[in-house]
């Protein structure tokens, strides 16, 4: 009986957001807020060290907005306009802040939560499924491995490669073209690690090398 091997394989891809909520937060939260994300990324530079806006910014920003909310207090004329101006310049900087954040954080998925929060900010953590592009496996025949790659509509070329010394380029050797996404490569040594990586070629030319994978067949 010939036997089929199915390969479904899942890449798990962690978001991070940083939650603000401005519009719930009232001028002296926001004050209160600002102060203690401008205390968290001072602290940990190692995490934050080129901070976009820069603190000495948002020290400003906040005792300007400390100032204007005051003078909002004797409700004198244009002082409520002028605490709404300084209100918004402040959230302006909040949004690009959290923007910086989330980006050194998403850098680091694994640790991600724990950068935003050195920072003081809350965060939600989004989590997506997605299939990998290219797979490869040792099959359970000795000297063999299974090269699968995504499939794609219309005339397509597949080129499987392999190594087991990357450190040349020119150590490359093409162990497979096919049309199909999919080649099943026999003959090799067991027990010697592998690497591979496929090559997709259409109408609009040869597409770059996709992500490099290793695997040691029995």
């Amino acid at each position: 009986m010939k036997k089929s091997i199915v390969i479904i394989t899942v890449v798990v891809v962690k978001k991070i957001t940083v939650v603000l909520l401005l519009n719930k937060k009232s001028v002296s939260q926001l004050i209160t807020d600002t102060k203690s994300y401008v205390s968290g990324i001072t602290a940990n530079p190692g995490y934050f060290p080129t901070p976009n806006p820069a603190m000495a910014t948002l020290n400003t920003e906040v005792a300007s907005l400390e100032a204007a909310a005051v003078a909002a207090g004797t409700k004198a004329k244009g002082t409520i306009a002028a605490r709404n101006a300084a209100r918004k310049t402040l959230e302006l900087s909040l949004k690009a802040l959290a923007f910086y954040v989330e980006g050194i954080a998403n850098n680091d998925p694994d640790h991600g939560a724990a950068i935003a929060l050195a920072a003081n900010m809350k965060v939600k953590t989004y989590t997506k499924h997605q299939k990998q592009d290219f797979v490869m496996v040792a099959t359970k025949n000795p000297g063999e491995l299974l090269l699968v790659a995504k499939s794609e509509p219309g005339r397509v070329t597949f080129l499987f490669e392999l190594s087991t010394d990357i450190s040349n380029p020119a150590n490359w050797k093409t162990a497979a073209g096919s049309s199909h996404a999919r080649a099943l490569i026999t003959g090799l040594v067991s027990g010697t690690k592998y690497y591979g990586r496929v090559t997709m070629t259409d109408g609009s030319g040869i597409h770059p090398v996709g992500t490099v994978l290793n695997a040691i067949p029995l």
